[in-house]
């Protein structure tokens, strides 16, 4: 009789012939030589798997960008201080920020760790802002701020680094507002602005839903490229009305030397943000269809009674719709940041001296009132609607 050992051995080499003829041998020249053998045995079957290159610990990734802004602020430091003259005259100013923008676009294409990226995302900041001394002596305030809007959104295009189009694309918005604030057109940058935010962080819902044949795109932008973009114009607009600093008091400044007058007054702003309200509660309610025509009414009538008590607070309108957004879409970083923007324009508004006391006071009491009963209503008949289909 033959031991159990003999029996398992002789059933293994039975079966390792049959292994090696179901699986599929792939070209020699894609797997590893120790894969290859192993595989011409009949001792391994299948196809290889590179390993993946793991994630750095947040630890490492933020001594090394440390590492980076460290060695960049001594690097330009050392060039600021022995050449006096890239800063003094124009033509050098403009050469330098070029080149550093040059190099910085080389380092964001091939470097792929985090000292890398943020060296060269100093560099880049350091090239504009030497491009922008340089244009000083060849250009005004209107064109400053017209060439550096355009800049930005060059770059926002140029250098695909996530973190490089966000700082980018918020200092766009900036320069935009500035730009048509100087041109005697404030209040309307700010509505188009949060328009693009919230249309492309809307975007991200309907981005992996089907498409009609020949409706796919050829321009499709990433997810992550529209989120990047649309938070900073967010991010540019709730700073822009938080503070407060839709007033443009260094415009008015400025336009009065100049003998000019506004032609857009802050109205305009307000009806911009309640029109983006609007779109963005109308775009969300056509991702519930179950819900009644009169639930969709309600809904877009409440948001214009809140826009319309938000008419003197921008802030307030601005971080309602925010957190909508972040609402549904489950986005915390939305949410949070409208919390935060949201506190912030309170602690503005109790202290911004153009509105008496007592109107801020019922401001804001009809607004908290307005929403609250919003709140109380559209659970009431969703949660009744819910027990009806039950």
């Amino acid at each position: 009789m033959k031991s159990n050992t003999e029996r398992g051995s002789q059933k293994l080499r039975s079966q390792q012939p049959r292994t090696a003829q179901l699986s599929p041998q792939p070209k020699l020249t894609q797997q590893p030589k120790l894969w290859q053998q192993l595989q011409q045995q009949g001792l391994l079957s299948g196809t290889f798997e590179e390993h993946k290159q793991t994630d750095s610990p947040w630890y490492i990734k933020l001594m090394l960008a440390f590492s980076g802004w460290l060695a960049a602020v001594f690097l330009l430091g050392f060039m600021f201080l022995s050449l006096n003259f890239l800063v003094e005259e124009g033509i050098a100013a403009l050469f330098s920020g070029i080149s550093l923008i040059v190099v910085a676009a080389v380092l964001f294409q091939r470097g792929h760790n985090e000292f890398v990226e943020h060296l060269a995302l100093a560099l880049s900041f350091t090239g504009q802002v030497l491009v922008l001394i340089g244009l000083d002596d060849y250009a005004d305030t209107k064109q400053g701020f017209l060439f550096a809007s355009v800049m930005q959104l060059f770059l926002v295009w140029l250098i695909k680094n996530h973190l490089h189009r966000f700082c980018c694309t918020l200092m766009a918005c900036f320069c935009l507002i500035g730009t048509l604030a100087l041109f005697q057109l404030p209040h309307l940058a700010e509505g188009m602005i949060f328009f693009i935010g919230c249309w492309l962080v809307l975007v991200e819902f309907s981005e992996f839903a089907p498409k009609p044949p020949g409706k796919e795109g050829k321009w499709q932008l990433p997810v992550t490229t529209k989120l990047t973009i649309g938070y900073a114009c967010l991010l540019a607009v709730a700073a822009q009305t938080s503070l407060l600093a839709f007033e443009y008091a260094w415009v008015e400044a400025l336009l009065i030397n100049s003998h000019s007058a506004m032609l857009t007054e802050v109205w305009v702003s307000n009806v911009l943000f309640i029109l983006v309200s609007l779109y963005v509660v109308w775009q969300l309610l056509q991702r519930y269809p179950q819900l009644s025509r009169t639930q969709q009414i309600s809904a877009l009538v409440m948001m214009l009674v809140i826009g319309g008590l938000a008419f003197g607070a921008q802030g307030m309108g601005v971080g309602v719709v925010i957190l909508v957004l972040g609402f549904a879409s489950s986005n915390a970083l939305l949410m949070a940041g409208a919390i935060f923007s949201l506190i912030v324009f309170i602690i503005a508004y109790y202290y911004h001296l153009d509105v008496s006391l007592l109107y801020k006071s019922y401001s804001l009491l009809a607004l908290a009132s307005v929403l609250l009963i919003a709140r109380w209503w559209l659970r009431k008949t969703y949660v009744q609607q819910e027990s009806d289909h039950e």
